[in-house]
């Protein structure tokens, strides 16, 4: 806040610790910095020491996640990139007809009160093809059913690293096989890109996700070619 004067920032910082409605961090910062929705994201830990009580008040900003339900299905697939979610759910191919889609945007997909009662909010994508509730996956959420998890996403250390944290709410998760084996093929052909032309020079190697498939054929294979190859190269478009 360079561009604030002491007394400016004294009076948001009034306005934040007498409000009384409840809000998510967002919502309150948007209402008393200036209209700026994201200055406290930064400022949470600050805020939380100065302002404990104020704090508690503030709402858990829910973690939407779009979904597709088949009629009947046998597993979920998480799915990192809109382009091939939105493509799976109006024509899944054959691979993931029996899986149930779940999109969410970024990596907060990875936090670990995902499956925490109330931080979870399902949003059920309309596709024109008969599909379930999306209420049929709180079992699984809930931990009362045993499901196969899946996830599919870039091929490139990020897409790893996500991998890596879903695996801390949801254990069992692996990386999906038949989209990343055409990932793969393309990688070893040389079809990928380099990170820096990419803005992926920054992407941290997880070293590590606990899955077989990632640890020893996708992650050795991206540190081999120095290359990454996005999710959408996968195509399915012909399906």
């Amino acid at each position: 806040c360079e561009s604030r004067s002491a007394e400016d920032v004294v009076q948001a910082l009034v306005r934040f610790a007498t409000l009384e409605a409840p809000l998510t961090l967002r919502e309150a910062s948007a209402r008393c910095f200036w209209g700026d929705s994201k200055f406290a994201e930064n400022k949470e830990i600050w805020l939380r020491e100065v302002f404990p009580s104020q704090m508690q008040k503030i709402l858990p900003r829910p973690i939407l996640l779009n979904v597709v339900v088949p009629a009947e299905f046998n597993g979920v697939l998480w799915i990192e990139n809109q382009d091939t979610f939105l493509r799976f759910a109006h024509q899944p191919p054959p691979e993931a007809q029996s899986l149930a889609l779940v999109y969410c945007a970024g990596f907060r997909a990875t936090s670990p009160r995902i499956r925490e009662p109330g931080h979870a909010l399902f949003c059920l994508v309309e596709t024109g093809r008969p599909v379930q509730s999306a209420a049929s996956l709180m079992a699984l959420w809930k931990g009362d059913l045993n499901l196969p998890c899946h996830f599919f996403g870039d091929l490139d250390f990020a897409g790893m690293g996500i991998l890596a944290s879903l695996r801390i709410a949801f254990p069992d998760a692996q990386a999906w096989e038949p989209g990343y084996r055409r990932l793969l093929e393309a990688l070893q052909a040389g079809l990928g890109h380099r990170p820096e032309g990419a803005g992926k020079e920054l992407q941290a190697d997880p070293e590590v996700t606990g899955c077989g498939y990632a640890d020893h054929v996708l992650l050795p294979a991206l540190r081999r070619s120095g290359l990454a190859v996005d999710q959408e190269f996968a195509g399915w478009d012909s399906v």
